[in-house]
C-alpha cells in the first residue's frame, strides 16, 4: 500500500493511493512511536484511515533516528560520452516505508525513489534534466528538533522553475527550518552545492566529486574510496557499464580507526558507517542509484534496492531528456 500523509495539527491523514505494501508493514514501522490506529466513522470508505497521535513526538522520534548516512560519488563534464554520471547510496533504517524509483504518479515529470513517511526524496531527475540530490549533515546535537523534512527540498527543486541560484538564495533564507544538510541542484550542464551550515553558493567544478555527511570532498574514508575508484574507472573506460558502478558503491569494508571522523557519535558507530555500504540489524543501505546523462542527453537511471543488505530488486529505466 502506498500512502499520502497529510499532517493537521496532531492528527496524520494517510489515504491508500496504491496497492504496494500491507498496512501491517506500514503499522509494524510506526509502532515504535506510539501510534494508536481509531477507525473513523468514514472507514466504510475502503480508501480512508486515520490515526491519531502526538505529532511532535512521533516526528521528533523519527527526526532524532534518521541521520541518513548517503553517499554521492559523481563526475561531471570529464568523460568522453557522459556530461554527468552518478553512483549514490541511501543509508537509512529498514523500516522506514520507502517506494522504489519510478515517474512519480502526482508528479510525473520526476523520476526519483520516495520516502512514504513525508513524501520527499534524497535523489531525483526530471524528464527535462532538473537534477537534485541531498544528504544530511552528521551533527546529533541537530536532530531531535522540530525542523522540516529534508527531503521536501528535492522535491522542491525538481518540481519549481527557479534558476538553481534563486532557488539556493530562497533556501539560504529558510535554512534554520532544516537540520543539517548538504544539496545538490542544477541539470547536466551545471551543478551547484549549498548547505545550511557554512551557509554558502558554490558552483561545482568539472571532475570527480564525492558527498557524504560533511562537506563536499571531505576526505572521510568512504568519500575518498569512492571517488578515487569513480574516477579511475571513468578514466579506463569509454563504454560505462552500471554492474561496475554498483560495485563501487556495494563495498562494505570498515575504515580503520585511525581514519575515521569524529562527530560526536562515538567510535563504535563512527565504525559502523565508515563502509560505502552500510549493514548493520535495523540501519543500513537500503537503495543504490547510478544515473547516467550522455552528450546526446539520453538519461539512464538504475536503481537497486536491498533489505538489511540483501539485494531485492532493480529498476531500470531510460528515457530521452525534453525542454520544458
Amino acid at each position: 500500500m502506498r500512502f499520502i500523509i497529510v499532517a493537521q495539527d496532531h492528527v496524520v491523514h494517510i489515504t491508500c493511493v496504491a496497492l504496494s505494501f500491507r498496512l501491517t508493514q506500514i503499522s509494524s514501522s510506526l509502532d515504535k512511536y506510539n501510534i494508536i490506529f481509531l477507525p473513523l466513522l468514514e472507514l466504510f470508505l475502503p480508501q480512508s484511515i486515520s490515526l491519531i497521535i502526538n505529532f511532535p513526538s512521533i516526528y521528533n522520534g523519527i527526526k532524532k533516528g534518521t541521520d541518513k548516512m548517503c553517499l554521492i560519488n559523481f563526475q561531471l563534464h570529464d568523460h568522453a560520452n557522459y556530461k554527468l554520471v552518478i553512483a549514490a547510496n541511501r543509508d537509512e533504517f529498514y523500516e522506514r516505508p520507502t517506494a522504489q524509483a519510478q515517474f512519480w504518479e502526482d508528479k510525473p515529470t520526476i523520476m526519483a525513489g520516495r520516502d512514504l513517511m513525508f513524501l520527499g526524496t534524497w535523489l531525483g531527475i526530471t524528464k527535462s534534466g532538473r537534477f537534485a540530490a541531498l544528504t544530511n549533515y552528521r551533527d546529533p546535537t541537530m536532530e531531535g528538533q522540530m525542523k522540516n523534512s529534508r527531503g521536501e527540498i528535492v522535491t522542491n527543486y525538481l518540481t519549481s522553475n527557479q534558476t538553481p541560484e534563486v532557488f539556493l538564495k530562497t533556501l539560504s533564507a529558510d535554512r534554520n527550518n532544516y537540520a543539517g544538510f548538504n544539496v545538490i541542484v542544477g541539470d547536466s550542464d551545471q551543478l551547484f552545492y549549498y548547505n545550511n551550515i557554512q551557509d554558502d553558493i558554490s558552483l561545482i567544478s568539472s571532475g570527480t566529486h564525492a558527498l557524504s555527511n560533511h562537506f563536499l570532498d571531505t576526505p572521510w574514508p568512504k568519500v575518498v574510496k569512492g571517488r578515487r575508484w569513480l574516477e579511475e574507472y571513468l578514466q579506463q573506460n569509454r563504454d560505462v557499464n552500471t554492474d561496475k558502478l554498483f560495485e563501487i558503491v556495494s563495498n562494505a569494508e570498515m575504515a580503520n580507526d585511525k581514519y575515521l571522523p569524529d562527530t560526536g557519535v562515538g567510535v563504535e558507530l563512527e565504525r559502523k558507517l565508515s563502509p560505502l555500504f552500510i549493514r548493520t540489524p535495523d540501519y543500513g543501505t537500503r537503495s543504490s542509484t547510478v544515473l547516467l546523462v550522455d552528450k546526446n542527453n539520453q538519461v539512464t537511471f538504475v536503481e537497486r534496492t536491498y533489505n538489511k543488505g540483501i539485494f531485492q530488486k532493480e529498476n531500470h529505466y531510460d528515457f530521452e531528456l525534453t525542454k520544458d
